[in-house]
């Protein structure tokens, strides 16, 4: 009869085969999709943000108008190099772990879990940017849209929850002009308009001179 036992902890293999996998991989992560899908979330962008402009003007606005395809293109280009360093960045990580891991005898399991750690970082870090960019995206499309228009004022406003920075709550309500951004930290004394300041919220409301005037 045939003693039972336990087989050992399997073993990360030499790194020779894992960095030919990596390089697979990379090859299969690093396309030219995220530049498509770059594109595509600035085109939604564009479209919200005319939506929102036809709403307040009672008027039909187009997504692209002069000046705005420009933004686009930058936001696309900006944001597919973004995408592309960040898993580059990631898969060289990864690569250092199985590394480690071989010269250490580390057990699969073990790297498995650190792999999937490195990975919910990524993943969370470019959640965090992409909602950056996209606020950044919508402040440049209504500074845009607004200075298009003729307007050259608007009004600082918040969402208004306990997210707003202070140095953002205190600007809540305020007369801006698009050629003199306000001061949005006041340590640093560093100027922004809405949306263009880390994960900022905040929206430009535009101010019609036209119609404190008692124009048509």
């Amino acid at each position: 009869m045939l003693a039972h036992y336990a087989p050992a902890p399997a073993r990360v293999d030499g790194p020779g085969d894992t960095r030919s996998a990596l390089d697979a991989l990379r090859l299969l992560v690093l396309d030219d999709s995220y530049d498509e899908q770059a594109a595509e979330v600035g085109a939604r962008t564009a479209s919200a943000n005319a939506r929102e402009f036809g709403r307040v003007f009672k008027i039909d606005v187009p997504a692209i108008q002069p000046g705005i395809q420009p933004t686009l293109d930058t936001f696309r280009k900006a944001n597919a190099d973004l995408i592309t360093s960040l898993q580059a960045d990631a898969l060289d990580e990864v690569a250092e772990l199985v590394d480690d891991a071989w010269t250490r005898g580390t057990r699969v399991e073990d790297l498995r879990k650190q792999i999937q750690d490195r990975f919910d970082v990524t993943t969370s870090r470019a959640d965090l940017i992409a909602r950056d960019q996209i606020l950044k995206l919508n402040g440049q499309i209504t500074r845009t849209r607004q200075i298009s228009a003729g307007i050259t004022e608007y009004i600082w406003t918040t969402s208004n929850d306990e997210r707003v920075r202070e140095d953002h709550d205190a600007l809540d309500g305020t007369r801006q002009r698009w050629d003199a951004p306000p001061v949005t930290d006041t340590r640093t004394r560093e100027t922004n308009h809405p949306g263009e300041d880390y994960q900022c919220r905040c929206v430009a409301a535009p101010v019609l001179s036209f119609l404190e005037d008692g124009e048509e």
